[in-house]
């Protein structure tokens, strides 16, 4: 035991002579081959730490008193790929901060007090391929700070004060996968706001206080097959909504204000729970059970199997089917001739 704790405390002293430099205060400096991975965590530490290794290859500083960063803190650290600054109490970021940072691939700015960003801060961050917002105060989404993120793959803003989002913010976005816009008061999404999210696969807008949503909004994203919007205010889809999204394998409506669907609103979405067997969750609606929900009563009776919380996807409406599942509802399938026409009329004016 007293041999290993020597060769330990032999190594920490060689280590900043191997790599030319000292290893910040109340921080420890790992060796990764010929570069160093540098972690701080400690609410001790206040300041950014000062004089970070050149040959840092990733940095994580997290729950910290840290409130500001010098804009020369990751001068040359030309090889550095992995940013983490999560939990701290960031308010703001120089402009020019990340300028240099050819290599980054990662940054995480998680939980901190962020209320804007300067515009094009992320322009020399070109091989970032996971940026993380989640959780600050930010108002505003900037189309700049997406203009030279090509590369980029997974998306997180969510848990932010969004109120709004300029339709062409991202338009650059081209490698997307992962995107996460959930828990922000967007009420309305532009007609365009996907555009361009050719790879998009999975994408949150969870409690975004959405009350409606355009016919066109997913017709752009054909390779999407996880969509989120669970807990918002929709009371109607449009009826083509999700038919360009054939890959769909899970979708959640759960927790919104619908009573009915379009006739034929599931018909593309074949591979609907081809993963993890279930796919959709139609749970706690207010579902108006009457010869309107014909369709959605079949289509539930037919793959019942698919449905997530199928025990909580009940009748609100009529009075004699109140709190009965959806699935067990005698719901009259036999509509005489215009029923459609007038059930599709009585739809759009909910």
């Amino acid at each position: 035991m007293e041999l290993k704790k020597s060769v330990l405390v032999t190594l920490g002293l060689l280590l900043p002579l191997c790599f030319g430099t000292q290893c910040p205060d109340l921080c420890s400096c790992t060796p990764e081959g010929t570069n160093i991975t540098v972690l701080c965590s400690s609410e001790n530490i206040t300041t950014f730490p000062a004089n970070l290794p050149r040959q840092t290859l990733a940095v994580t500083l997290t729950f910290t008193g840290v409130a500001s960063i010098d804009p020369n803190a990751f001068v040359g650290l030309i090889q550095l790929e992995g940013l983490d600054l999560s939990n701290n109490k960031l308010t703001g970021l120089p402009s020019g901060v990340f300028q240099g940072l050819l290599r980054l691939t990662t940054l995480d700015l998680t939980k901190n007090a962020l209320e804007d960003l300067p515009a094009g801060i992320f322009n020399s961050t070109v091989a970032l391929t996971s940026l993380v917002l989640n959780g600050n105060r930010l108002t505003t989404l900037n189309p700049s700070w997406f203009e030279n993120l090509e590369k980029l793959e997974f998306l997180d803003v969510s848990n932010n004060l969004f109120q709004n989002v300029p339709q062409d913010c991202f338009l650059k976005l081209q490698s997307l996968v992962t995107f996460d816009l959930s828990h922000n008061n967007l009420q309305v999404l532009p007609e365009g706001l996907f555009l361009g999210l050719t790879n998009l696969e999975r994408l949150n807008l969870e409690n975004t206080s959405l009350s409606s949503i355009y016919e066109c909004t997913f017709s752009k994203t054909p390779n999407l097959r996880f969509l989120f919007l669970q807990h918002n205010n929709l009371k109607t889809l449009p009826a083509t909504l999700f038919h360009s999204l054939t890959l769909l394998d899970t979708l959640d409506l759960s927790q919104n204000i619908l009573s009915s669907v379009p006739s034929g609103l599931f018909s593309k979405n074949v591979k609907l729970g081809s993963e993890f067997q279930q796919g959709l969750d139609l749970s706690e609606n207010p579902w108006r059970c009457d010869c309107c929900l014909a369709y959605l009563r079949q289509w539930v009776g037919d793959h019942a199997g698919t449905l997530y919380s199928l025990n909580d996807t009940l009748c609100a409406q009529p009075k004699e089917l109140e709190g009965q599942r959806l699935n067990d509802a005698e719901i009259c399938d036999n509509k005489k001739s215009g029923d459609d026409q007038a059930c599709s009329q009585d739809y759009l004016l909910r």
